[in-house]
């Protein structure tokens, strides 16, 4: 079944998604979402006393008192911070409870006032796409537009203070001033989420779309158009899963949906992402596994004094430093692979093996050289510092290191850097 939402609704979650994620992107990287959760909860407060002094729900009146609650939240922080030795996370949690619980108050009294329609201030509570008025979305597309065109405007500003505010300093940046135009972007873009989330669950739209844009890259300017178009995309996939849905108030079906693709990002990204980290850690962990095999290997074949020695996987097991995680199936895995061939009991390199093994040990020996003589560690230690880098070298460092140390023939150790196919 094909669900219709009135175009005027699409655009309206269209751009403040865009807007959410945008906002929500820079808190992220200020480490400021928690001042974004204080905010919002404190929309409610504005827009009903507002409400109780004009008697007005129109939405420039809402959005008016909603503004001044958020500032006055914002004046709030500011203050306590400045004024008292309480850490930010007290302070946010007594200015949130403190406001949220006025809001809550004005809305009950709000409640038993017979005869004036305040349905609009119940669906701040938990968001309803459905109240959104043709006449009310420009008034939101030309907030989220002029929000997005700050937000933009001022990369440098968020990008110095961000990363690094001190050098944002000594560039004569006024990171004061900026950090001040944050707070106040920031209510000014809750007013909107909350507007289509709720005030309870509107900091979830400003997360859900950073942390895919944050997932997704690693430059803020990439990060922000991801988050920003994340933030359209989710805002209007549950505006359909809540015209879908009857019962339902479409802020926690919004912050749902968002809240699931968010925690998919973080599973599967290919930058962060949990399973794709653990899957590249034991990838990088069984290739390591096969290098030490082949390595003790050839330690083994220089031992005998013999290239073409069978070896047993006792003997690999005596010879090796940095045992794999299964002998059995990492030798299978060498042999398919064509670097080790199996007779009886017993397994010697192919010729491609003996290549492979005697490139891994050569690098390891340049590794020791490098580190003994270049870097002036005591060759009695730099065997283990060899054995963790020789696994992550890139070809461009090895091609330098063979520049650097070709006319070397013994290791720090008095053993023979194999060059040549002789070894």
């Amino acid at each position: 079944m094909i669900i219709d939402l009135p175009i005027h609704i699409l655009i309206a979650l269209a751009f403040i998604g865009w807007f959410s994620g945008l906002m929500g992107a820079i808190l992220l990287v200020h480490h400021r979402v928690l001042i974004g959760d204080v905010l919002s909860h404190s929309v409610l407060a504005g827009s009903a006393f507002v409400f109780l002094i004009f008697m007005d729900a129109s939405f420039p009146m809402l959005i008016a008192g909603a503004f001044a609650s958020t500032i006055l939240s914002a004046i709030l922080i500011e203050f306590i911070r400045t004024n008292t030795p309480l850490k930010d996370d007290v302070i946010l949690g007594i200015v949130l409870a403190f406001m949220f619980a006025l809001g809550i108050s004005f809305l009950a009294v709000a409640q038993r006032i017979p005869d004036v329609d305040k349905a609009i201030l119940n669906t701040l509570l938990l968001g309803e796409v459905s109240a959104i008025l043709p006449n009310e979305v420009p008034y939101m597309v030309i907030a989220s537009v002029i929000g997005s065109l700050f937000i933009w405007g001022f990369y440098r500003g968020w990008f110095f203070t961000g990363f690094d505010s001190v050098f944002g300093y000594t560039q004569h940046l006024p990171v004061g001033i900026i950090r001040k135009i944050l707070l106040i972007i920031t209510a000014s873009g809750i007013l909107l989420t909350a507007y289509i989330s709720g005030v309870v669950l509107a900091v979830g739209l400003l997360i859900a779309p950073a942390l895919i844009g944050r997932y997704f890259s690693t430059r803020l300017h990439t990060t922000l158009l991801i988050a920003g178009f994340s933030g359209s995309a989710l805002a209007v996939l549950g505006g359909f899963i809540s015209a879908s849905i009857e019962g339902l108030s479409t802020g926690p079906l919004i912050v749902f949906s968002a809240g699931l693709i968010g925690l998919l990002t973080i599973m599967f990204s290919p930058h962060y992402g949990i399973i794709l980290h653990k899957l590249r850690y034991q990838i990088f962990k069984w290739t390591r596994g096969m290098e030490n095999i082949l390595r003790a290997g050839y330690k083994l074949l220089e031992q005998k004094g013999n290239m073409s020695y069978a070896f047993t996987i006792e003997e690999l097991k005596q010879t090796c430093d940095d045992p794999p995680p299964s002998w059995t199936l990492l030798l299978k895995v060498l042999e398919w692979k064509g670097f080790v061939q199996k007779k009886g009991t017993r397994w010697t390199f192919t010729s491609a093996g003996l290549e492979k093994a005697r490139h891994l040990t050569r690098l390891h020996r340049l590794l020791e050289l490098y580190l003994s003589e270049i870097v002036k560690i005591a060759p009695e230690r730099v065997h283990s510092y060899a054995e963790s880098l020789e696994h992550i070298i890139t070809p461009e460092v090895e091609k330098r290191l063979y520049e650097l140390l070709r006319d070397k023939q013994y290791d720090p150790h008095k053993k023979p850097v194999p060059w040549n196919g002789s070894g």
